[in-house]
C-alpha cells in the first residue's frame, strides 16, 4: 500500500468497515477480461478468518465462474463523502475500502440456512430465519473464505 498513513491493521476496526458496507464487489477473469460483480453479502470473523456469504440464481456466467474455483478478488467501501477545496487540485473524496482475494466455493444444500442468515443478519440484524425446502433449491450459495486483505480510510 503506497499510503500507509491511510492504512487500518486493527482487526475489529476492519471488521467493523466490512460491517458497514452494503455491497461486496468480486472480480473474476472470464476469456482474459476482468469481470466484476456487485453483490449483497453476509459476513463472519470466525477464529481470525474472514468468510463472505453470498446467493444468487443457479446458473449463469457467475456460476460458471465459480464452479470454476478461481481464485478471486473482491472490493468493498463505504462513508463516501466529497472534500471540498478553492482549486481543482485540492479537491479530495473520503472513503473506507478493504479489497483482497481468496477462495470461492458453492455450498451443500445442508449448509445454504447458516449462510443465508449471515446475510440476512447483515441487513436486517436478525440472526435466525425459516427458509422453505423449495426456496434453498431454487437458489445457489457460496462463501469466500479470505486469504489476504488489505484496508484503509481517507479522512
Amino acid at each position: 500500500m503506497r499510503r500507509k498513513d491511510r492504512q487500518i491493521t486493527d482487526d475489529n476496526v476492519i471488521d467493523e468497515i466490512i460491517l458497514q458496507c452494503d455491497v461486496c464487489r468480486l472480480g473474476f477473469v472470464s476469456d482474459g477480461m476482468a469481470y466484476i460483480l456487485p453483490l449483497n453479502f453476509g459476513f463472519e470473523n470466525k477464529d481470525g478468518r474472514r468468510i463472505f456469504y453470498f446467493h444468487s440464481a443457479t446458473e449463469g456466467k457467475k456460476i460458471s465462474l465459480i464452479k470454476s474455483a478461481p481464485p478471486v478478488s473482491f472490493e468493498m467501501d463505504t462513508d463516501h463523502l466529497l472534500n471540498s477545496a478553492d482549486v481543482a487540485c485540492g479537491f479530495s473524496y473520503r472513503f473506507k475500502s478493504v479489497m483482497g482475494t481468496g477462495r470461492i466455493t458453492v455450498l451443500e444444500e445442508a449448509d445454504k440456512p447458516y449462510a443465508l442468515d449471515r446475510i440476512m443478519e447483515h441487513y436486517r440484524g436478525e440472526k435466525s430465519w425459516n427458509y422453505s425446502e423449495e426456496a434453498l433449491k431454487s437458489v445457489c450459495v457460496y462463501k469466500l473464505e479470505v486469504d489476504f486483505l488489505s484496508c484503509k480510510a481517507h479522512k
